[in-house]
């Protein structure tokens, strides 16, 4: 299934051991989404355990309110690669201790797998906030960096899914300076308050209640100060309520066992904190509405897992808005920067052509490293061979001799194959070298009699010795060689 995303190329990227495996906004509820939500902790202890044990090479996740996805590089390429990311993605909540996990046959229609470059296209458009619920917003970015910084610590991030990151980022960075799709946003906190005004009218004589103080809960509250009568800000961290309080230069701080209380008060509820289970509760509000006696309560639940339970709708005058309720509201903002998106779209179609040259580039580069040594060690190998009997002098002239032609062999032809435009040859030639050193490893295996796993002595074979001033033929390579023509891309 293709995700519900910005882009789908047509050209798919050649490797397509490089994933994007997730659920996001666009294709899956917010109770579905909500099992899949990993802390950075879990992250830590879980990101190990899980890669180790399906062949993935690298793994990353990133788990936010309205995404989780997994970017990684399988260590080899099957058939039933959507299958086995499919078991990826359970063991992951298994190791986890989650209580609720989706069964296999529950994840396809609401889940997305993406290889090669569907997968690096999506990824470049996530870190730019591009397949965000509010295009253009900055937090996504940082989350994205997080992610990867979290795969580093769990020793799950490797070269591949590094250099997805880093050029990510850079692309992100990119559309923030070079298009204005980050201007006149409206943020999920922002929204939150709109559509306050829309029940409400004018918020001046409204009374606001803002349960968390991270990011989204400071921009809430910054917005909030401008229109509202009062602000009162609830987190499990007393300090950092204060600290939020102190900035705006207004408001109370408390902690969430002043919650009862302060529900009693508010006009306008939103909460956003991270929590196992809900911190509002159907029994709450049923003790909240009767001291209310039943004055309206507008309630926006921006957190994930969910921060209220959805039976709290249930009471007559309460008003319960969850993430996906706001919709509406940002894509009317996200007209407005229309040009700015299509800009912001064409600036990661470019980025994605480039990333495929630079990983070509690396490609070769590697292949062209391992084979100017490979060139050196047969060059070491049959001088050592050769100068037995030569004086000192003699070994060192000739060793001198023989390594700068072949330097100089492997220079030129190295020049003269990045010079080329043609990458189908390019490939052909790189296939070729790497099908040659590793018929030759596996001839040097068989000369010291280690054959068919390791300790194992090859079987005895007759071996026609060339006589003087005769030379043995040896089978011609094959070139290209066909059958090993795999992609030089990720």
């Amino acid at each position: 299934m293709k995700a519900k995303g910005v882009f789908s190329p047509e050209d798919n990227f050649e490797d397509h051991r490089l994933f994007c495996y997730g659920t996001n906004h666009r294709v899956a509820k917010l109770s579905f989404r909500e099992t899949f939500y990993l802390g950075h902790e879990e992250l830590l202890s879980v990101l190990p355990k899980v890669s180790g044990s399906h062949q993935v090479s690298e793994l990353a996740v990133l788990s936010t309110c309205n995404r989780f996805e997994m970017y990684g590089v399988l260590s080899d390429h099957v058939p039933s690669q959507r299958e086995r990311l499919d078991h990826v993605c359970t063991d992951l909540l298994r190791h986890a201790n989650k209580t609720t996990i989706p069964k296999l046959s529950e994840l396809t229609p609401q889940i997305y797998c993406l290889t090669g470059d569907d997968a690096v296209s999506h990824g470049f458009a996530v870190a730019s906030s591009l397949d965000s619920l509010v295009v253009g917003e900055t937090q996504i970015t940082g989350q994205f960096k997080d992610a990867f910084q979290i795969a580093r610590q769990a020793n799950t991030l490797g070269p591949r899914l590094h250099f997805l990151s880093q050029q990510a980022l850079r692309v992100a960075k990119r559309i923030r300076n070079q298009t204005g799709i980050s201007q006149k946003v409206v943020s999920i906190g922002h929204a939150a308050l709109d559509l306050a005004k829309r029940v409400f009218g004018n918020l001046s004589e409204q009374q606001v209640l803002i349960i968390g103080a991270g990011e989204i809960a400071k921009t809430t509250a910054k917005y909030a100060k401008k229109q509202v009568k009062d602000i009162h800000i609830l987190n499990r961290t007393l300090a950092h309520a204060q600290a939020l309080v102190e900035e705006l230069g207004l408001g109370y701080a408390g902690s969430l066992d002043a919650l009862a209380e302060k529900l009693t008060s508010a006009d306008i509820v939103v909460t956003g904190i991270t929590t196992a289970k809900p911190i509002i509760t159907a029994e709450l509000m049923k003790d909240v509405m009767m001291r209310r006696r039943n004055r309206p309560l507008f309630i926006v639940d921006i957190g994930l897992p969910r921060n209220v339970e959805p039976e709290c709708e249930a009471f007559e005058q309460v008003y319960l808005f969850e993430i996906d309720d706001l919709r509406q509201i940002v894509d009317e903002n996200l007209e407005e920067r229309k040009s700015s998106f299509q800009d912001a779209k064409q600036i990661i179609l470019d980025s994605l052509d480039l990333f495929r040259a630079k990983r070509r580039y690396e490609n070769f580069s590697s292949t062209f490293s391992e084979f100017r040594q490979y060139v050196y060690g047969i060059v070491e190998r049959e001088t050592t061979k050769s100068t037995r009997d030569f004086t000192e002098e003699q070994k060192i002239s000739l060793e001198m001799m023989a390594r700068s032609v072949a330097e100089k062999m492997t220079a030129d032809f190295v020049c003269a194959l990045k010079k080329s435009e043609k990458d189908e040859a390019k490939r052909e030639v790189v296939n070729f070298m790497q099908n040659m050193m590793t018929k030759s490893l596996l001839g040097a295996k068989r000369e010291r009699g280690v054959w068919g796993g390791e300790g194992k002595a090859c079987p005895e074979r007759s071996r026609r010795v060339a006589p003087p001033g005769e030379f043995m033929e040896e089978p011609a390579a094959q070139f290209p060689p066909n059958h090993l023509l795999a992609p030089s891309g990720l």
